[in-house]
């Protein structure tokens, strides 16, 4: 069986945000700067607690993907980013309870994270799948290796793209592009950064995978990359707060 994850366009992605009913409440702006802050939150937990690469990249996509459906105004973001969480590190093989995934996080309801770890289940069940891109980036870099002399080069560049995966998961990027792709791309920009000769290694990988427009792919999701990172600015707090402000009152109504 062929399993592909699946990835959005940037129009796609805009108009399923847009379409979510926000009662006139907040701008669709602001309530994606305030996901993106929750997305920063479960970066520090997930470094906090040393779950993988991997399970920061599925909590992320699942809490993205769930919030183009839905709205803050209705949801509880801090519990949600805890049940994005639990769920991914299950379907990461790590074993946990909710009381230990919360621990240093005040005022958590430990039934309302398992609530909502079916919800976000439930809506994202269809779009689960993600293979593990630390198995993927290792693929790659013992291909790469034939090509380097020096081990620590190759350390190197799996220091610095492993942190660049990190910084890019965090953003939109984690919606628009294949796994594989996203990998092989930041593994070209840190690659380019260091003098490493990245071309002939994507040839190698188009050739061996049979698909010749692979290099063109990775090119223009580099780019993309590249983008989302640099944009990737946290919001001024003064706004999150007045963002968060709008939300309660409207729950207080």
């Amino acid at each position: 069986m062929s399993l592909e994850t699946q990835v959005y366009t940037e129009e796609e992605i805009e108009h399923m945000r847009e379409s979510v009913d926000r009662k006139g409440v907040l701008a669709c702006r602001n309530e994606v700067d305030l996901q993106n802050f929750y997305v920063s939150k479960i970066k520090e937990i997930c470094e906090r607690n040393r779950y993988s690469l991997n399970t920061l990249a599925v909590a992320v996509r699942l809490f993205k993907l769930f919030f183009l459906e839905n709205t803050l105004l209705e949801m509880d973001g801090k519990h949600t980013m805890l049940a994005a969480i639990f769920l991914a590190a299950k379907i990461d093989n790590n074993h946990l309870t909710v009381d230990v995934l919360a621990k240093r996080i005040p005022n958590i309801n430990s039934s309302l994270v398992v609530h909502l770890e079916f919800s976000v289940l439930s809506q994202t069940a269809t779009r689960l799948w993600y293979p593990n891109i630390l198995s993927v980036l290792r693929g790659n870099l013992a291909l790469l290796s034939l090509q380097l002399e020096n081990p620590e080069t190759s350390a190197e560049l799996y220091r610095n793209t492993k942190n660049k995966i990190v910084a890019a998961v965090q953003t939109d990027a984690i919606l628009k592009i294949p796994p594989t792709q996203l990998v092989l791309s930041v593994l070209c920009l840190e690659g380019t950064e260091m003098g490493i000769d990245m071309d002939r290694h994507v040839h190698t990988i188009q050739a061996l995978s049979g698909n010749n427009s692979l290099a063109a792919s990775i090119s223009a999701c580099a780019v993309s990359i590249k983008k989302h990172i640099e944009e990737n600015i946290p919001a001024d707090k003064a706004e999150l707060k007045e963002t968060d402000r709008k939300i309660l009152l409207y729950r207080k109504q």
